[in-house]
C-alpha cells in the first residue's frame, strides 16, 4: 500500500502522519515497558532470593512427624505392590481385589519416580535400592 502524498508539496498526508505517529507511540510504549521491567527485575530477584522456599516456616512435633512418616511408609508399600514385575513400571488400571491392568501412563511413571526419590530421602528405602528402581 503506497502512502498518500500531499499533491502540492510531496509531503505525507495527514492520514500517513497519524499512522506513523501511532506506530512510533506503540514502539515507544513497548520499549518503555521493557525498560521498566529491566529496572524492576534486580529488586524482584533480590527479594525472592532472600526467601528460602525450602526452609520450613513451622516445626512439626514428634507425633506429627511419626504420623507423616507412617503415611509415607504406607504409600511406599502401595507402590511396591503395584509395580509390574516384568517392566517395573507402576500399573495404571487397578480394579477390586487382585485385578490389575496391563498398562501405565506418563503421569503414573512420573509420580512413581517422585515416590522413589521421596522414599529414599525419608530413609524408607536405601540409596542403592532407589538407584535400581530408577
Amino acid at each position: 500500500m503506497k502512502h498518500q502524498q500531499n499533491e502540492t508539496h510531496g509531503a505525507p498526508s495527514t492520514r500517513t502522519r497519524r499512522r506513523r505517529f501511532g506506530t512510533a507511540l506503540v514502539a515507544a510504549l513497548g520499549a518503555g515497558a521493557l525498560l521498566a521491567a529491566g529496572l524492576v527485575q534486580p529488586q524482584i530477584a533480590r527479594a525472592t532470593a532472600a526467601q528460602d522456599p525450602l526452609r520450613p516456616t513451622t516445626t512439626l512435633s514428634a507425633a506429627q512427624r511419626a504420623t507423616l512418616l507412617g503415611i509415607a511408609k504406607d504409600t511406599w508399600k502401595f507402590f511396591e505392590k503395584t509395580v509390574d514385575p516384568n517392566t517395573h513400571l507402576p500399573l495404571d488400571n487397578l480394579g477390586p481385589g487382585e485385578t490389575k491392568g496391563t498398562y501405565t501412563s506418563a503421569a503414573n511413571i512420573g509420580v512413581y519416580l517422585q515416590s522413589v526419590v521421596a522414599a529414599n530421602d525419608l530413609k524408607i528405602i536405601s540409596r542403592p535400592e532407589a538407584r535400581s528402581l530408577i
